[in-house]
């Protein structure tokens, strides 16, 4: 079919429809062009295109909403403007398909496409909150909808069929490196409270904190044990250019401390949910 101008051959979404029978999940996937930007609704039996409403070009929406969210919480007119940014985004790329033909579902896959690739759906904002200081009560997008993302149609038919999964004997690991006494990464002095609290409401699991949170110490644990959850209270650095060297920042008592995206994609973590509580790590 042609998406206005970009063709999807007809055997690829049949493809995908397949693989969605009998999942309560859906896909949108977006097409970003130079002169507007498409949305494609896919369930196992229908396909519905939206042409994205946006008032100002998307890298300018995208671009304010990405500052304005990293500096929530410090200035109140900065935050003013990052309810308006996502409410702006999620009237563009959302909304269309509430009113559409076909059900947007609860359970959704995001594909999106280049600068997209950025936005952390789920912060976007449904409508404007009963009180701007509490973001506690946001009527964020994470409360309509369950959000899973996938960068293509065909990664996300790879994940659906992943290798046994090997039910973890643990249930997670705290990995919080805090910094203390670091010369070359701020000290983030709530992170040690943050792994004491998960510590204090789960039964087993293990904490690797200040020094003991190294690159080593991390890997070596999980060459030999499983945990439902891996939970990361450090420092995270994007790298727009080469991506593949974008990092989750380890204790850094030792040289090589940054733990790479491409150090990643070579491990079986096998855990249910990864938390990333570190800058940098939605986009």
């Amino acid at each position: 079919i042609d998406l206005l101008g970009k063709t999807v051959a007809d055997s690829t979404i049949q493809i995908h429809q397949r693989e969605l029978s009998g999942w309560s999940q859906r896909i949108v996937e977006y097409y970003v062009r130079k002169e507007n930007t498409l949305g494609y609704l896919m369930t196992e039996n229908d396909t519905e295109l939206k042409r994205m409403g946006l008032e100002v070009t998307l890298e300018e929406a995208v671009l304010a909403f990405r500052d304005r969210i990293m500096a929530a919480g410090r200035d109140h007119q900065l935050d003013l403007q990052y309810m308006q940014n996502a409410q702006k985004l999620y009237k563009g790329l959302i909304a269309p398909f509430e009113g559409g033909e076909i059900k947007l579902p609860k359970r959704m896959v995001i594909i999106p496409d280049g600068i997209l690739g950025y936005v952390p759906f789920d912060a976007l904002l449904t409508g404007n909150p009963d009180d701007n200081f509490n973001y506690s009560f946001f009527p964020y997008l994470m409360r309509e909808y369950q959000i899973s993302y996938a960068y293509s149609g065909s990664l996300w038919k790879k994940m659906l069929k992943a290798p046994e999964y090997q039910r973890p004997s643990e249930q997670y690991l705290a990995i919080a490196p805090v910094f203390k006494e670091s010369e070359q990464y701020a000290y983030l002095q709530f992170s040690e409270e943050e792994v004491d609290y998960i510590s204090k409401r789960l039964d087993s699991g293990r904490n690797l904190l200040f020094q003991e949170a190294s690159k080593s110490s991390f890997l070596n644990i999980l060459g030999n044990r499983l945990f439902r959850i891996l939970h990361f209270s450090t420092h995270a650095e994007m790298n727009d250019e080469v991506p593949m060297d974008s990092h989750i920042v380890m204790s850094d008592n030792e040289q090589d401390h940054k733990l790479s995206l491409a150090d990643l994609y070579a491990m079986r973590l096998n855990a249910d949910m990864v938390v990333l509580a570190a800058c940098e790590t939605a986009g």
